[in-house]
């Protein structure tokens, strides 16, 4: 995919081995925007108290899973409200990027969407493993999910009628995906949630929370997170087309 080499060129930018304050952040390769606006944000937000950052790559869940095990110092980026699921994980206050995310069904089987109530209980949604919005709202509605690995899997699993449907963003993926000669795969509206998206730091990093929200809530009042998160996607949608 080429935003995983992206996220690497990023990764590669802050790593700094010389550093003697140097710590380093979980974050899920292939996961769009996200990861790679919230390492820059929170690159600079380190930067500004002495210390370095550099990047663990890993996939969607694996990434979450190291940070709350302590084998990386946080996460760069996820959905708020995950230190409920994962103690060992302490929240920033401040967001670091926001997107709509939006259902997607095979042409011919649109309908209107207002939440989650909306999607027919037979409907089954291909979703990517590790993402804990679309696991905590199958607890609390009436839906059927599928966990796989990559897009790629759920675009073939829907293409063959195994599953009906998938949760992504407009700006990853557009309004249309052709699957096959016959088979295209389109949006459907409204946005069925919006989300913000947060960096997590573990525990034993506890005493430079304050610092870094400090440093966000000034970059937040600047306007410089929105001027990242414009600068960011700009060149990551080049890298698309």
């Amino acid at each position: 995919m080429k935003y995983f080499a992206f996220i690497l060129l990023f990764c590669a930018c802050f790593a700094c081995a010389n550093s003697k304050d140097r710590l380093v952040f979980s974050a899920p390769v292939n996961s769009g925007l996200p990861p790679i606006v919230c390492s820059e944000v929170l690159r600079l937000a380190l930067s500004r108290i002495g210390i370095d950052m550099s990047l663990n790559l890993k996939s969607l869940e694996r990434s979450i899973l190291s940070a709350s095990r302590g084998e990386t110092d946080g996460e760069t980026a996820r959905v708020k409200g995950l230190n409920a699921k994962y103690p060992d994980l302490f929240q920033t206050s401040v967001s670091c990027y926001a997107h709509d995310v939006n259902l997607y069904t095979l042409a011919g089987n649109e309908f209107k969407v207002d939440g989650w109530q909306s999607i027919p209980p037979s409907k089954v949604i291909g979703y990517r493993k590790g993402t804990h919005y679309i696991e905590q709202a199958a607890t609390q509605h009436d839906i059927s999910i599928y966990p796989l690995e990559t897009n790629e899997q759920i675009f073939k699993l829907i293409s063959v009628g195994k599953i009906d449907m998938m949760i992504a963003t407009e700006q990853l993926i557009g309004s249309r995906v052709m699957l096959n000669e016959s088979a295209e795969l389109v949006i459907l509206q409204p946005a069925l949630e919006r989300h913000g998206f947060y960096s997590y730091i573990h525990k034993q990093h506890l005493a430079i929370l304050p610092q870094i929200n400090q440093q966000l809530t000034q970059m937040k009042a600047s306007g410089e997170i929105d001027s990242i998160q414009q600068k960011v996607a700009n060149t990551f949608l080049k890298k698309l087309k």
